[in-house]
């Protein structure tokens, strides 16, 4: 069977580059092919695991998140452990086949990229790879979903293993079940068979996603650095970790960032007057919101921001709802979500709760939520009036606090942006922003953060009036928040120029305050018995209000 071996695996040549096609008697050697591209060692390899464990593995994940870069590192990492594989960019349906069974159709489709395919399946060897990239064009294909993949899917008839690549698709099943138009049953995907944009938590979840974990992202961005450019440099630690925050790893995102970063600061690499980007470096480029998205324009993860004439009121409202809460149940009979969602604005994720379970919608990664944020700014909403001081309209923000929402962090069960649980430390930062449009209604400024985890910007600042919230959590370094408002503190500068008029820090904390503080402008929110109840502190340590939360 090894002479028909390199015959099966020499594609048509004008499918693939030369070095695809020549393999000849020497080791298959895939650094030697990218300059710039992480081959991802580890995730290939735990792919390259589930793969063979499970037969049938199913990946979906939103524009420019990775999923053709990783289809080709599969494609090497098999080539170099001499497997037998074959990739499919596209997908044809089979029914478009003249003649034959699902399985035969399937062959003359893998034949007409690789000429000397048997379509008999014969002589081909067990244990074959066939990796098909953009496989949501095969959802409506009933010869392939109710015959091919659901008999792999079981175990049965042709002994080969599938990895189907997808933007959009049920985390359950794929095919939707009122997609079908021959009412199958499609084949159910559990944890073991699924992979998203980032682990999940369930036990049975492969440990990887299609965005680079942060050994990944290092590399990817000092192999940018050193080889996409003229002039090589640097970029700090810190500002690395401020990027990673940003992007969650996002592959487009990332490579969109360095180029911004690149060109932004170009002059000063190029007569070398500086050779590493620094924090300072980065804040300062992102200032300039406006030119940071009209460069993205230019780049593959722009596929994944809303925009154009697809975006509806409607949408962006059901976008702004998911921006708000962190995500919201999916319903794929809501026209409106299904658009946001078959257009990869918006990713799907399954909630597992045994013996239940429910899909949620959530943004893809940070980078998207900022988007959001700055699309929204561009056509405001303005604050209702009621709202003419800010301690008033803290007050009724806080008392729309959700206990269900409070507790669900603190249990590290809410999943969200990038299908990741939201930190435990963010519950009270996250469920401010989600109130404060619940009171405001959704399409007013607020501008956040844009690393949620960073503390180089206030956490919230509100434009039409020029106000700054500052957070932070059980007393930590209170003095120190404090201090950035005054002379030497890095929100200083902003007083000085008028850009914020009126500020306070809430100290979210879970005991009531010990201690007075001189500062007025700060305030203390207990939250006690489970999230249910809260009551606030002024700086002296004199009750302000009280209130039970609501669901």
């Amino acid at each position: 069977m090894n002479h028909l071996r390199l015959n099966l695996l020499r594609p048509n040549s004008q499918h693939l580059p030369a070095t695809l096609i020549k393999r000849n008697s020497t080791p298959w050697d895939a650094t030697t092919r990218y300059r710039t591209r992480c081959l991802r060692q580890d995730t290939v390899s735990k792919l390259a695991a589930a793969v063979d464990s499970q037969n049938v593995i199913h990946i979906r994940g939103t524009p420019a998140s990775g999923k053709t870069v990783l289809s080709q590192l599969l494609l090497d990492y098999y080539l170099t452990n001499d497997r037998n594989v074959f990739l499919l960019e596209t997908w044809e349906p089979l029914e478009a086949s003249q003649s034959g069974d699902p399985w035969t159709r399937f062959g003359l489709h893998l034949q007409q990229k690789y000429p000397e395919f048997d379509t008999t399946w014969k002589s081909v060897p067990a244990n074959t790879v066939v990796i098909i990239d953009e496989a949501q064009g095969s959802y409506r294909d009933t010869y392939f979903w109710n015959t091919i993949i659901k008999n792999r899917r079981s175990g049965q008839d042709k002994d080969i293993k599938i990895c189907l690549f997808s933007f959009y698709g049920s985390p359950s099943t794929g095919v939707e079940e009122d997609d079908n138009k021959n009412e199958f049953t499609p084949v159910t995907f559990g944890p073991a068979q699924r992979i998203t944009l980032t682990p999940q938590l369930d036990e049975d979840s492969p440990d990887i996603g299609l965005f680079y974990t942060e050994d990944e992202f290092r590399e990817v961005v000092s192999l940018l650095t050193t080889n996409r450019f003229d002039e090589p440099f640097a970029i700090d630690k810190t500002a690395m970790d401020y990027m990673y925050d940003l992007t969650n790893g996002h592959p487009g995102g990332v490579t969109a960032i360095i180029d911004f970063l690149q060109n932004r600061h170009r002059n000063l690499l190029k007569h070398k007057e500086i050779r590493t980007i620094t924090m300072d470096h980065v804040l300062q480029s992102l200032k300039d919101e406006n030119g940071f998205f009209g460069f993205l324009r230019n780049h593959a993860v722009y596929r994944s921001f809303p925009r154009g004439q697809h975006l509806t009121s409607e949408a962006a409202g059901a976008l702004g709802k998911v921006l708000v809460n962190g995500g919201i149940p999916f319903e794929i009979d809501d026209a409106t979500m299904r658009k946001c969602y078959e257009r990869g604005w918006v990713h799907r994720i399954s909630e597992e709760q045994i013996p239940q379970s429910h899909d949620i919608a959530v943004l893809p990664s940070r980078l998207h939520e900022v988007w959001l944020e700055w699309f929204m700014g561009n056509k405001p909403q303005h604050l209702p009036d009621r709202f003419d001081q800010l301690r008033t309209l803290c007050r009724e923000v806080l008392e729309g606090f959700s206990k269900i929402s409070l507790r669900r962090a603190v249990e590290g069960k809410k999943i969200s942006t990038a299908a990741k649980p939201r930190p435990m430390e963010a519950q009270y930062h996250d469920e401010f922003y989600r109130a404060f449009y619940n009171v405001t209604g959704i399409g007013v400024p607020l501008c956040s953060e844009w690393s949620r985890s960073g503390n180089s910007r206030v956490d919230f600042y509100i434009p039409q009036k020029q106000w700054a919230i500052e957070f932070l959590r059980d007393y930590d370094r209170v003095d120190e928040h404090i201090s950035r408002f005054y002379p030497g503190g890095k929100y200083f500068p902003w007083l000085q120029e008028k850009k914020v008029v009126d500020w306070i820090i809430i100290n979210c904390a879970s005991s009531p305050p010990t201690r007075a503080y001189s500062e007025q402008n700060l305030w203390t929110a207990v939250f006690t018995n489970c999230s249910s109840d809260l009551r606030v502190y002024d700086y002296q340590m004199r009750p302000l209000f009280s209130v039970p939360l609501h669901d």
